[in-house]
């Protein structure tokens, strides 16, 4: 069964884009200044087979879609691709908490 949904962090359910893995991952190659985007479409399609096979009775949250994303560049080993999707995961959280100290709402 194909993944139709993501639990966002919120709680609420979002239509399932995988587009935004591709431009994550494309992001990430983005920073290393080697953007490869059949590439990132190819880990996409890996990352959204692994989480349908993990579990297709419930929709993934945003979390487990970025972990799938992480074990895929570590299997692709390319341990700097890797670091700077983790980088830039890491700076987004960092992101979100001050917006939220801040009260600011991205839904504005």
């Amino acid at each position: 069964m194909p993944i139709t949904h993501v639990r966002k962090r919120d709680g609420r359910l979002d239509p399932f884009d995988p587009d935004r893995i591709v431009r994550a991952v494309r992001g990430a190659m983005r920073e290393l200044g080697r953007e490869d985007a059949p590439r990132a479409a190819r880990l996409a399609d890996r990352v959204v087979a692994s989480l349908t096979a993990q579990n297709a009775a419930r929709p993934p949250t945003v979390e487990q879609i970025q972990d799938a994303v992480e074990r895929a560049l570590v299997e692709d080993r390319d341990p700097d691709l890797a670091k700077a999707y983790i980088l830039h995961r890491f700076r987004h959280a960092a992101e979100r908490k001050v917006k939220s100290v801040l009260g600011v709402h991205d839904d504005l």
